[in-house]
């Protein structure tokens, strides 16, 4: 704020979880901290409460008019007191409207960072430093009006180099913080903007808009050739129509006017169909409006649906109605379309077929690669585990009692587990000074073994030996045996698993200063963060300082004390 006058204001936003409870109601929630402008960053508006004060005292919380109701049976509970983790009174200062689901926002509860707990003052407090410090959270920018966010966006490398010069200690000063502007518009489309809300993707939805269009031309071309099958039939009431002084107008009004009735009565059973729940779509009135959804997507009134696919197809659809007639000879024989709209259909035919052949292969293909790659490409057991994920979920005394638990066959502590793992980039030196990007990824001792991951060559991990893991102090040099996938065994240039043992490699900004690390083993590709993006170079090592999730493995099988249970 203080470089950048282009900058109106300016809030930060970070997850969290708590235990809320106002009287006898109590439950988990998922919540946010939040630095007091956000509301007005955000352009979110209160229906109880000032939106741009609202967040100004430590004690201060925002709810969404859901979680009012909830906790309150009230849409506008202002003053009053909800407890977090039954320790800390909060005060309801301001109730907004449910966010609606075409946002990439979850927010529910939204908590004042001023609190001396909060994760936003955790932060403040400490030290920035690269390499030193994560924040995982998100910052909101609202510019003054005519800025360029590109011509802003150009200007960040200079900010970085000025507030985060390269670090000497941190292996070659390889290790370099991008900042980069995005859109709260586009945010839904972005590959990386998935901690909130799983975002969606442009070739998804273009795959998805190309198959729509395709369904809706096979249904015009069996609208069309059930016209002109019939049209030899109509054509004798074409005739005498025309005997008896009906004008060519006339006759196009009569049959345009079929058509787009009837594409509105279907329009009418379809919104009907999708009422009763055939189709379970998540768009609401005012974003259907906007992106002119109301003739295609099943959503919104159906008078307005129905009404807008008459307008909006009335050319398309009102086409199979413009059947070129001769009403003097069609009333000699009934048979003089037979000729002149056989190819028209036969053409039509193949290509409705060839439309509804290539929807079928298409939809085979797509089931066979999800089949695969929630099967065969994991390469790691699922079976059977639960995951428990908070701040003391691989405390030694709570990981003990669990070991204990009938039914329990084995525990492992890791910072995220495989398809959901939370991942840091770093940069990678071999020994002859090759630099690689890889993300680096903090496991347990018998991590692999856990989830059934066989080394290609190599040792895992081991407790006897110290060299193993990462010293605990974060003061201490980055230095302990890692293990590698094969992604990052390719990019490091080695011919084979067996040649990479014993290679050193130096891992650039984990801790303040780095020291060259063993390779200790090899480990095959498996998905790390999503089945829908290729494996990245991956270092694997043990850090007992950011375990955060607790893998447990259960036998499966049934116990004495389960008899008449579910």
């Amino acid at each position: 704020m203080a470089e950048f006058p282009e900058i109106e204001s300016a809030a930060r936003l970070t997850s969290d979880r708590a235990g809320v409870r106002h009287g006898l109601v109590e439950a988990s929630e998922g919540i946010y901290w939040a630095d007091p402008g956000l509301l007005t960053v955000l352009g979110l508006k209160t229906i109880a409460g000032d939106a741009a004060t609202a967040l100004d005292t430590p004690d201060s919380v925002v709810l969404t008019r859901s979680m009012a109701r909830k906790y309150f049976g009230t849409d506008a509970p202002l003053g009053a007191t909800l407890e977090l983790n039954r320790k800390t009174p909060m005060r309801v200062t301001a109730v907004i409207e449910d966010l609606p689901s075409n946002t990439h926002l979850d927010v529910q509860i939204i908590a004042s960072g001023k609190v001396s707990y909060s994760r936003l003052s955790e932060e403040d407090a400490e030290v920035q430093k690269l390499g030193s410090t994560t924040f995982s959270g998100y910052l909101y920018l609202r510019l003054k009006p005519g800025v360029s966010p590109e011509a802003l966006e150009q200007r960040l490398p200079e900010f970085v180099e000025k507030h985060f010069p390269p670090d000497p200690d941190d292996g070659g000063g390889k290790a370099k913080m991008v900042f980069k502007l995005d859109p709260v518009t586009k945010l839904h489309l972005l590959p990386y903007w998935r901690d909130m809300k799983e975002g969606s993707s442009p070739a998804t939805l273009t795959a998805i808009g190309i198959i729509g269009v395709l369904i809706i031309a096979i249904a015009s071309i069996n609208f069309v050739n059930l016209m002109t099958a019939r049209a030899a039939r109509r054509a004798i009431e074409v005739g005498v129509r025309k005997a008896l002084g009906a004008t060519r107008r006339q006759l196009m009004v009569q049959f345009m006017g079929e058509a787009v009735g009837f594409c509105r009565f279907r329009g009418i059973a379809g919104d009907r169909r999708h009422r009763t729940g055939a189709a379970q779509l998540q768009c609401d009135a005012r974003s259907a409006d906007r992106l002119r959804l109301l003739a295609g997507s099943g959503a919104g009134p159906r008078r307005a649906r129905a009404g807008a696919v008459g307008r909006h197809r009335r050319r398309a659809v009102s086409g199979a109605g413009a059947v070129p007639l001769q009403p003097g000879y069609v009333l000699k024989t009934a048979r003089a379309l037979a000729a002149g709209g056989g190819k028209l259909r036969q053409g039509l035919v193949v290509l409705q077929f060839s439309v509804s052949i290539g929807l079928a292969v298409a939809t085979l293909v797509i089931h066979w690669q999800t089949d695969f790659a929630t099967g065969q490409s994991l390469r790691f057991d699922k079976d059977q585990v639960l995951l428990v994920r908070g701040p003391q979920a691989c405390a030694e005394s709570f990981r003990n009692e669990v070991s204990s638990v009938l039914g329990v066959g084995g525990t492992v502590c890791s910072r995220a587990a495989p398809l959901d793992f939370s991942s840091s980039d770093s940069t990678s030196t071999l020994a002859d000074g090759r630099a690689v990007d890889v993300d680096v990824i903090d496991v347990d001792y018998g991590f692999f073994d856990f989830y059934g991951l066989k080394l290609l060559a190599g040792r895992s991990f081991d407790r006897s030996r110290s060299e193993d893991a990462v010293p605990p102090s974060k003061d201490a040099p980055m230095t302990a045996s890692v293990i590698i996938n094969e992604a990052a065994m390719r990019a490091y240039g080695f011919a084979n698993p067996a040649a990479a043992l014993g290679q050193t490699v130096t891992l650039s900004g984990i801790r303040p200063a780095a020291r060259p690390s063993q390779i200790i083993g090899v480990v095959p590709d498996f998905p790390i963060g999503t089945i829908r993006e290729a494996v990245q170079p991956s270092v694997f090592f043990v850090d007992q300082t950011q375990w955060g999730l607790l893998g447990i493995k259960l036998d499966g099988a049934a116990h004495p004390r389960d008899a008449g249970h579910d």
